[in-house]
């Protein structure tokens, strides 16, 4: 399929990293992904360098004729569009044909507009993708109520493997050596966007607090963002300047997590699945965490996290998993055990990648995405009312009629899906035999990863 991904922003945030990965993910797959990002922005120049083909964009503009007459033209061909942003899901409203697939991926904590508008557009995508469960509902439980219902599905962010080789290969002592922490010295790591809404000044509190008890921790920060002159004043006033070190942003965190004794997240809004949390707990950290958004879906209090709910019970929690060896061993164990099972992206890319493939079956009419696709080891069975579809892989089993099922089979004989083409005017027919398991983007389907849990 030809993906047009856009993505709006000039700095990189969680949204970047997500998208990055799921474009990576999708161009293994087979996908011809094209990009379209704003001129000179960080996720601009990342997938330039990683090859993507990129059109870029002043702004994502509704006002500016030029940009609408750009975009258009990045549409042209394309089989589906997947929108990331605020502005290119507005950018975007008058421009994707009824023939293309229209998909918003909102991976945000802050809610779209809320007004009869906005709705209808969301009401009119053939996929929406959120993030967590809670998203869902506190964002879009308008949806239960529109007509036509789009159809939404959750996406977690995860890991990819490249993530969890790279931490294989990290040694903690020779970590910590590069950042002057002595083996017995207990170090906390924030990996966070230097913004309001990461509630940094809340972390600083809560650690003067804990610096006042363990004079021996410090506090290693990880990211950039317009709040860091502040911050750096409020660290100064709180008296422990000296104990927090800046690191700015870094592309790669593996070192500082495997230095690191134990991860703490802040946010006052509801993060729908912080990657950097996931990251912690992949690199088998304790993580003291606010009890917001959708991180109570991967993480259970007193099992793989502690979670929190002021600064005075951050500070408690921080004390007690440091001066208590057996509960920091035993929250990290889990959390590793978590990350290992359930945040791994690649299946989840997998999926994604299947419902693109359905949504497209729905719309066609030329039967042009089969020549992608391939049978999977189904089998046949020819009965007087016309037969059986049976796929081994997925058990199921599909009965088709008339001299509908002796297209099949003719097509199953000589593992062409394009013999169809003849019945993709059904494309009900299509989009089952799909859904079955039976039709599938050659080398993209594998036992471990069909039907894993988006």
């Amino acid at each position: 399929m030809k993906l047009l991904i856009t993505v709006s922003d000039q700095v990189w945030g969680g949204k970047h990293t997500y998208m990055y990965a799921l474009i990576s993910e999708l161009r293994s797959l087979g996908h011809d992904v094209v990009i379209a990002a704003e001129s000179n922005s960080a996720f601009s120049a990342r997938v330039r360098q990683a090859g993507f083909v990129v059109k870029e964009v002043s702004s994502f503009s509704l006002s500016d004729n030029d940009q609408i007459g750009q975009l258009s033209g990045c549409v042209e061909g394309c089989d589906a569009v997947v929108m990331s942003g605020r502005r290119d899901f507005a950018a975007m409203e008058e421009i994707i044909p009824a023939s293309v697939v229209s998909v918003l991926i909102r991976h945000s904590a802050f809610p779209l507009d809320d007004d009869v508008h906005t709705r209808r557009r969301i009401a009119s995508l053939d996929l929406l993708i959120v993030t967590s469960e809670e998203q869902r509902f506190n964002q879009f439980e308008f949806l239960e109520r529109a007509h036509p219902v789009p159809k939404i599905c959750v996406l977690r962010s995860g890991l990819r493997e490249p993530f969890f080789e790279a931490l294989q290969l990290v040694d903690r002592h020779q970590a910590r050596k590069e950042l002057g922490i002595q083996d017995e010295k207990p170090l906390l790591l924030c990996v966070a966007r230097l913004s309001w809404e990461k509630q940094i000044d809340s972390l600083f509190r809560s650690f003067a607090h804990v610096v006042s008890v363990r004079a021996d921790v410090r506090l290693v920060l990880v990211g950039s963002g317009p709040e860091e002159p502040g911050l750096r004043k409020l660290a100064d006033d709180l008296g422990v300047a000296n104990q927090i070190e800046f690191l700015g942003h870094r592309d790669d965190v593996t070192t500082y997590l495997k230095a690191a004794d134990i991860f703490v997240f802040t946010s006052g809004v509801a993060e729908t699945g912080p990657l950097a949390l996931k990251e912690a707990m992949a690199a088998g950290l304790p993580v003291v965490a606010d009890a917001v958004g959708g991180i109570s879906e991967f993480i259970t209090h007193e099992h793989n996290g502690i979670f929190v709910s002021s600064e005075k019970e951050r500070t408690g929690q921080i004390l007690r998993v440091l001066e208590d060896s057996d509960l920091a061993s035993f929250l990290a164990q889990e959390a590793l055990k978590t990350a290992r099972r359930e945040f791994r992206f690649e299946g989840r890319v997998r999926e994604f990648s299947r419902l693109l493939e359905r949504c497209l079956l729905a719309k066609q009419s030329d039967g042009s995405l089969l020549r992608e696709l391939a049978w999977d080891g189904v089998r046949v069975r020819k009965e007087d009312f016309g037969g059986y579809l049976f796929a081994p892989r997925t058990s199921h089993l599909m009965e088709i009629r008339g001299e509908i099922f002796d297209v099949v089979s003719d097509s199953v004989r000589v593992n062409d899906p394009t013999i169809l083409s003849p019945v993709c005017n059904r494309t009900e027919l299509l989009v089952s035999i799909h859904d079955m398991g039976a039709l599938v983007r050659p080398g993209s389907e594998t036992p471990d990863y069909f039907g894993s849990r988006l």
